[in-house]
């Protein structure tokens, strides 16, 4: 009996370094992992992710009153093609009375878009029309028209401000009745699932306001 106690003993003892050492090691120091914070853009971009790769959608219809020095209506369109591709299009129709001569301008436009997305909530956008404008002025003497053709070059961005909120700017180059820089810039602000509110400001020969509603599909 004697010799099995301190056999067991030696065994124990010789045992207990080995165990020692193949014990995993616990690391006090460790950090807990820091949660993941959300913002309202990312919240928006991921409501607006589509076909395109970019943070937003591009299949939808607007139209609003345009105001200004003349007044008038448009309409538009975007829908989504293929990839990045993206299809665009145009009516306008602005009037204005100038020392008694009235003139009405008909515009229509329609081209080709490319959305390339830089990071979330935020896309790249460029865009690149043909335009067919007609002009008519009559009154106090004067019967005139004309129409012509051109083309009309614009670059942007579309940023994601909060979570119903979009913002957006545009600049490029137009060769319809006298070539000149254009821009413009606004907000979209979702109303329902569906339905916007639009407001923009158009800068080119004239400054003009569109105060209007876009639905997407």
């Amino acid at each position: 009996m004697f010799v099995l106690s301190s056999l067991s003993s030696a065994v124990l003892s010789a045992a207990l370094p080995l165990t020692a050492s193949l014990a995993p090691v616990v690391n006090t120091n460790t950090v807990a992992p820091t949660p993941l914070i959300v913002s309202p853009s990312f919240l928006a971009a991921q409501d607006f992710d589509t076909n395109t790769g970019g943070n937003f959608s591009y299949d939808y219809v607007e139209g609003g009153i345009s105001l200004g020095e003349a007044v008038g209506t448009e309409i538009g369109f975007s829908h989504e093609v293929e990839g990045p591709w993206i299809a665009i299009g145009r009516f306008l129709y602005l009037t204005d009375d100038e020392s008694g001569v009235d003139i009405d301008f008909f515009g229509l436009s329609g081209g080709v878009g490319y959305v390339h997305n830089l990071q979330t909530g935020l896309d790249l956008v460029g865009r690149a029309e043909l335009e067919w404008g007609y002009v008519d002025a009559s009154g106090n003497g004067v019967d005139d028209n004309d129409d012509e053709f051109g083309a009309r070059v614009r670059g942007g961005a579309r940023f994601a401000a909060m979570e119903d909120l979009e913002v957006f700017g545009n600049a490029g180059f137009r060769t319809i009745f006298d070539s000149d820089f254009v821009a413009d810039f606004g907000a979209v602000y979702r109303l329902e699932s569906n339905w916007s509110a639009l407001g923009r400001v158009d800068i080119d020969d004239d400054t003009q306001f569109l105060l209007g509603v876009r639905y997407g599909f």
